[in-house]
């Protein structure tokens, strides 16, 4: 099934030891079509830390939950 980018916004960045942050904006490769990073908004409500990560380290995205599981923890963001 065909999504929009838009759909991906805001999803939770789910790490096998919590939340990691959320996807803020999606960086393309014009030439290839396809998203090279995630920007990820990984502060909390008093830092303002943007990370950006690769879609091979994510998972299959939980469009119910609202979710993007990533294979890296917590402390790899930090």
């Amino acid at each position: 099934m065909l999504r929009r980018v838009k759909d991906r916004e805001d999803h939770a960045i789910r790490a096998a030891d919590g939340v990691v942050g959320r996807v803020k904006d999606l960086h393309f490769d014009d030439e290839a079509g396809v998203i090279r990073y995630f920007a990820v908004d990984a502060g909390g409500w008093l830092s303002n830390r943007k990370v950006q990560i690769a879609p091979i380290a994510t998972g299959h995205p939980d469009w119910a939950k609202q979710a993007l599981p990533v294979s890296i923890t917590n402390e790899q963001v930090t």
